[in-house]
Parts: structure tokens; C-alpha cells; sequence
């Protein structure tokens, strides 16, 4: 019998910036706060969604569905989750705050906070720094609105939004580590969802980037050094596109798509030096993986590139299918596995010029 895993999925989604994050895996429905927003179906409070994915599914399988439409926007414009229940319980102390019921904001505060520290002994020394950040301001916060020294919800978003992404980074690395993750899919959708928007729409054009390009920040969260540098400066290009866009100064569907095609190239790079990576340590498993992406985004980046679907080679299909066995739990020669990651490699290298 297979071995199977299991995904949580959460049924809120907290929105407060221009990037969204939005974690693999999870399900994600319409929160309504505040004025001009789209009244979005209610689920119901900590409802939580099993989905069994077996090792054995491609990446392409892994579908997820579409962010939703309401959200809150804090004054540093920063977009974030609301995810299980230390996001359930910082969305239900901001309501009560803004009820002017200050006992039971600061009691919802508390108890994201406890869940927070329940999240230390998981966490790596960088994700630790972040979450005992995140404690301290949340405890600060609360004695402030205990003292009724918070004049305005200003004061608060920040600091939740803070909060959250301390958790969904630690989330995050854990769900990729775990191997039960893709995202290209949603990479894919957003940004073909942007360029099918470009001509009608800016606006939506531009949110649809920035939904894309989140991916990428949570790649970055998960690396180092040059690979890191490389995925934060098509993070920022792609940040830079989006804003022209919504300003209407890009107009031309093939900006966007060289952008595209540069972002899934750096994508594919990180997942091939993963790859090789693993290959050294014997990680036959990771090594599927890895390649399995890598491969996928070499096939959109010519897509992008080249303006039509570009399927893979004859090769290219059968290392997909070794890529497919090693995450099987079979082996593979080592010398198949290196000749298929050079290969890949050298196209990344070649398109990338």
C-alpha cells in the first residue's frame, strides 16, 4: 500500500498588502472587512478540510483554488493569510477591537500568542528570531489595548501582519520539506491570468502578478546565498512590472512575458541546483522532486518565450517519468539521474542567455 499524506487545509484568508501570501496547500475563502469589499460566503469557524495526496501525484495535479476577493489593507500594503487558528484568533481580535470590546481582542491575542510559542520548538534559528519577534510585539500590543492606548486599528494590522508571517514562513518550509507541495500550478494560473487581463483590465492584471510572484518569495524564504539573491531580483522586477501596470504604463503582452520567462528560468535553476544537491547526499526521493519542478518550469518558461505550448522532448519526457519513479520510492542509475539533471541544466542555461 501506498504511502499517503495528508494536507490540512484552512478555511480563512486575511488579506493586507500589495504581495499575497498564500500558502500551498491551503484552501482559501473570501473574509469580508470593512468598507468597499465583495460580501464573500461565510464558512464555517475552524472547519478544517482533509485532502489525502498520494507521493505518486504529479505536480500538475495538485490543483488549488482561486484567492478570494475580500480583503483588509494595512498602511504598509501588506497582504497576508489568516491561516488556522492563530490566524482565526488575531482576524477575531481585530473585530472585537474594532467592537470596542478590548477584554476579548486581548484575549484572542493571547491565545495566537501561546499558539505561536507552541510553533518555537518546530522552527528553524531564522524562523525562531521571527516568531519571538512577532510574541513580543503581539504581547506589547495587547497591554497597549488593555490600557485603551490604541486609538486606531492602524496600529494593529501591521503587527498581525507580522505575526502571520512569521507563521506562515515556519508553515511554509515545513509543507515543502514534507514534499507534498507545488507551485507552479498557481504560478502558471495568476500570471496567464494577467496576461488574458492586460488589455481590459490593469488593475486585475497587476493583482494577478503579484499573486504569482508570492510563490517566488516563499522559494527565496527557503534559500540562500546566490540562489536567494537570484529568485529576491525577479521578486522585485516582477513587483516593479506589476506597478507600471497598474499604472498603465505596459500596455504590451510580451514584457510580461519575458518577465515570466525569466522568473520560471530562475525557478528552474534553484530546483536543478536542489536537485544536484540531493543527488550528492543520495536523496532519491528529493531528487524527483526537484526535478519534476525544474522540468516544469523550463517547459513554461518556452512557452512564454516562444509564444505558443511548447511540449517537452521525447528525453525530456523520459526523464519526467524517472523523475515520477524516484518520487515512487524506485531507484534509478546514478549515472541516468546525473545525465538527466546536466541535461536540464544546460537547457535552464541556454534559454536563460
Amino acid at each position: 500500500m501506498k504511502e499517503k499524506k495528508i494536507i490540512a487545509r484552512s478555511d480563512r484568508y486575511f488579506k493586507i498588502d500589495k504581495k499575497i501570501i498564500i500558502i500551498i496547500g491551503i484552501s482559501l475563502a473570501s473574509l469580508s472587512f470593512g468598507a468597499c469589499q465583495k460580501k464573500a460566503e461565510t464558512p464555517e469557524p475552524n472547519k478544517i478540510q482533509q485532502t489525502e495526496i498520494t507521493p505518486k501525484n504529479d505536480i500538475d495535479k495538485l490543483q488549488f483554488p482561486p484567492a478570494p476577493d475580500g480583503w483588509i489593507v494595512t498602511e504598509k500594503k501588506v497582504w497576508v493569510p489568516v491561516l488556522n487558528q492563530i490566524g482565526e484568533n488575531l482576524k477575531l481580535a481585530r473585530e472585537n477591537y474594532l467592537k470596542k470590546d478590548n477584554q476579548k481582542a486581548v484575549s484572542h491575542i493571547e491565545k495566537a500568542v501561546a499558539l505561536l510559542k507552541a510553533e518555537e520548538s518546530k522552527a528553524t534559528k531564522k524562523q525562531t528570531e521571527k516568531i519571538e519577534k512577532a510574541i513580543a510585539d503581539l504581547d506589547k500590543l495587547a497591554a497597549e489595548i488593555k490600557a485603551g492606548k490604541v486609538s486606531s486599528v492602524a496600529a494593529i494590522d501591521p503587527i498581525f501582519a507580522e505575526a502571520l508571517k512569521a507563521d506562515i514562513t515556519s508553515k511554509w518550509v515545513l509543507v515543502v520539506e514534507d514534499k507534498a507541495y507545488s507551485i507552479f500550478t498557481e504560478i502558471s494560473r495568476h500570471w496567464q491570468n494577467a496576461k488574458k487581463m492586460l488589455p481590459t483590465n490593469k488593475d486585475a492584471a497587476a493583482s494577478e502578478i503579484r499573486k504569482g510572484t508570492v510563490f517566488l518569495e516563499f522559494e527565496a524564504s527557503r534559500s540562500q546565498g546566490k540562489p536567494q539573491q537570484e529568485i529576491l531580483a525577479q521578486v522585485k522586477e516582477l513587483d516593479g512590472i506589476a506597478e507600471r501596470v497598474q499604472n498603465g504604463k505596459i500596455q504590451d503582452e510580451a514584457i510580461l512575458e519575458r518577465s515570466f520567462a525569466k522568473a520560471n528560468l530562475t525557478l528552474a535553476k534553484f530546483y536543478i541546483e536542489k536537485a544536484t544537491n540531493a543527488d550528492a547526499s543520495q536523496e532519491l526521493q528529493k531528487i524527483g522532486y526537484e526535478l519534476q519542478a525544474a522540468l516544469k518550469h523550463l517547459e513554461a518558461a518556452r512557452e512564454w518565450q516562444q509564444g505558443e505550448t511548447q511540449k517537452l522532448t521525447t528525453q525530456e519526457k523520459q526523464f519526467s517519468e524517472m523523475a515520477d519513479r524516484l518520487v515512487d520510492g524506485q531507484k534509478e542509475e546514478s549515472k541516468a539521474i546525473k545525465n538527466a539533471i546536466a541535461y536540464v541544466d544546460r537547457e535552464i542555461e541556454k534559454l536563460l542567455k
